[in-house]
C-alpha cells in the first residue's frame, strides 16, 4: 500500500486547515479582505490542494472529493447568505451516508472493509490459511463486524459534526462573524472529531488483525503487506 509522504500530509494540514481557519478568523474584517473574499479565499485552498493531490498521484482519492464537495456546499452556503444551519446538516449527513455505504457494502461481495483488507493484507496468504484450517466462515464473521465498528466511527463523527457546529455557528452568514465562526469550527473539527473517530477506526482494524492471527496462527509480518 502506498503511503504519503510525511511532507505531503504536513502541507494537507496546512491547506485545508491552518490556512483556511487563519483566513477566516484574521483576514474577514472589511479593512482587509472583507467577508465575501476571505470565505472565497478560504474555501479555493482545500479544492486547490485537492487538485495539486490529484496532479501528483495522478489518481482520484475518494476521501479528496468527498472534502472538496464538502467545501464547495461550504461556500455555496456562506457566499448565497443560507441559514447556518444547514453547515451543521452538511456537516452530520456526509460521514452518516458514508457509514450506512459502508454497512449496506457489508451485505456485498465487495465490502469496504474486505477492499480495504485486500489493500493492507496479504490476501492470498490469509485466505490460503483460512480453508486450510476451514476457518473461512469464523473470518467473514470478524469481516462483518470490523465493518460495524468502522461504520460507527463515521455515525460518531456525524454526532460531534452537529453538535460542534451548532455551538460555533450562531451568526448570519455573510458576516465576519460567521467567517471567524467557521473558522474556529475548521479549526476545532481535527482535535474534536477526527481524533475520536481514528480511535476507533484503530481498534476497528486492531480487532480483525487480532482475530486474523487467532485464525490463521500466522505473524503480523506474515500477515500486513510490506
Amino acid at each position: 500500500m502506498n503511503k504519503q509522504h510525511p511532507l505531503m500530509s504536513i502541507l494537507s494540514g496546512i491547506f485545508n486547515v491552518f490556512l483556511p481557519a487563519f483566513i477566516l478568523i484574521k483576514c474577514s474584517p472589511d479593512a482587509i479582505l472583507g467577508p465575501i473574499w476571505a470565505l472565497i479565499i478560504a474555501i479555493s485552498l482545500p479544492i486547490t490542494w485537492g487538485g495539486i493531490e490529484y496532479i501528483i498521484k495522478k489518481k482520484i482519492d475518494p476521501i479528496s472529493v468527498i472534502g472538496i464537495l464538502s467545501t464547495l456546499l461550504t461556500g455555496v452556503i456562506g457566499l448565497l447568505k443560507l441559514h447556518s444551519d444547514l453547515i451543521a446538516i452538511k456537516e452530520a449527513m456526509i460521514p452518516l451516508c458514508i457509514g450506512i455505504a459502508i454497512l449496506i457494502s457489508t451485505k456485498r461481495p465487495f465490502s469496504v472493509i474486505r477492499f480495504i483488507f485486500n489493500q493492507t493484507c496479504q490476501s492470498f496468504k490469509i485466505y490460503r490459511q483460512l480453508i486450510k484450517s476451514q476457518k473461512l466462515t469464523q473470518f467473514k464473521d470478524k469481516i462483518s463486524k470490523t465493518s460495524y465498528i468502522f461504520a460507527s466511527s463515521f455515525f460518531l463523527s456525524a454526532i460531534l459534526n452537529y453538535i460542534l457546529a451548532k455551538k460555533i455557528l450562531h451568526s448570519a452568514t455573510g458576516s465576519v462573524a460567521f467567517n471567524q465562526e467557521l473558522g474556529k469550527l475548521t479549526a476545532l473539527s481535527y482535535p474534536v472529531i477526527v481524533v475520536p473517530s481514528l480511535i476507533i477506526t484503530c481498534l476497528a482494524f486492531w480487532f480483525l488483525i487480532h482475530h486474523i492471527k487467532k485464525l490463521t496462527q500466522l505473524s503480523l509480518d506474515q500477515i500486513i503487506k510490506k
